[in-house]
């Protein structure tokens, strides 16, 4: 029984980064096409690259996310029946049976609804923004902060805007870098870039917001800071994030040095084409960040649960 545990605190780990990576992207991306789509559906030649690349990057993101919701409650069910000895049929109405569930189907109506039906239709909009929804408040609903006693509802909306700031930020980047990608003019990739800077900055307001509360009610004080296993985590994590706004910034100031120089023709700008190229580098980046931080926040609520 040691070595099931153990292999299943493993495996656990690498299954909810791998999650927690999945939903961010799947999140981010839906919400690049509700509110950075129309762009793209203006330019005329890259119209429907930008549609069918956008589709991909939903639906392998929700697949991807059904896959780890159902392996994740998978491995968490045979532990926990093995562990009390009760039949399949006991342990299928535990809570985090039922969340794995709701998510699974929020992506996999995602999934469908993107395949199925045109992308830019408002039908399909509405619909894939309430399966978002729906997957958001699952995530959020097997949080740490969902079984905390005191003070759960501040701490619920603090960890629902964390991870709705991620997602605007960080999760969309893919979506970003494609549509960069196939930007026919340096207009269109000037109407593309800030418009995503407007969106990424409202994710990092939604991010720190989140991490003042988490700070007063997690950490409490100077010392709890670097005293804390948790402490320790957010201080490191906020390293993590001044290096990554620094990077924005970096784009930031390429997308506004697009509008002075972009020329009658309005022909492709090249540093269009070397902001593409960083995006790309801050995807791989951002995901090991959001693995990271996911893997951390398990261990740190395994490592809670085990002490009671």
């Amino acid at each position: 029984m040691t070595t099931l545990f153990d292999i299943f605190g493993f495996v656990s780990v690498l299954v909810h980064g791998l999650e927690v990576v999945a939903q961010t992207l799947l999140l981010g991306s839906v919400a690049f096409v509700l509110f950075l789509a129309s762009p793209l559906a203006r330019d005329a030649q890259g119209k429907s690259s930008s549609i069918a690349a956008d589709s991909r990057v939903i639906q392998a993101a929700a697949l991807t996310t059904v896959i780890i919701a159902m392996t994740s409650a998978t491995l968490s069910a045979i532990v926990l029946a093995a562990s009390l000895g009760v039949p399949w049929h006991e342990v299928a109405g535990a809570r985090f049976i039922v969340v794995a569930a709701i998510k699974a189907l929020a992506a996999a109506a995602i999934f469908v609804v993107v395949t199925t039906r045109p992308l830019f239709a408002a039908s399909t909009r509405i619909a894939i923004g309430v399966g978002a929804l729906l997957l958001l408040g699952a995530v959020v609903a097997t949080s740490h902060a969902a079984a905390r006693i005191s003070d759960s509802t501040l701490l619920m909306l603090a960890t629902g805007m964390h991870q709705l700031g991620a997602a605007l930020w960080l999760g969309g980047l893919p979506c970003f870098w494609l549509a960069l990608q196939h930007a026919g003019t340096s207009a269109s990739a000037l109407r593309i870039g800030t418009r995503y800077s407007s969106l990424a900055m409202t994710g990092v307001a939604l991010i720190v917001a989140g991490a003042v509360v988490f700070a007063v009610l997690y950490i409490g004080s100077v010392a709890g800071a670097y005293g804390t296993a948790y402490g320790a985590m957010a201080t490191t994590k906020s390293v993590l994030l001044g290096v990554l706004l620094l990077l924005g910034l970096a784009n930031f100031r390429a997308v506004r040095r697009f509008a002075p120089t972009m020329g009658e023709s309005g022909s492709r700008d090249p540093r269009a084409s070397r902001s593409a190229s960083a995006t790309r580098c801050r995807v791989a980046s951002d995901a090991d960040r959001i693995a990271t931080a996911g893997i951390r926040a398990w261990r740190r609520r395994t490592a809670s649960t085990k002490r009671l």
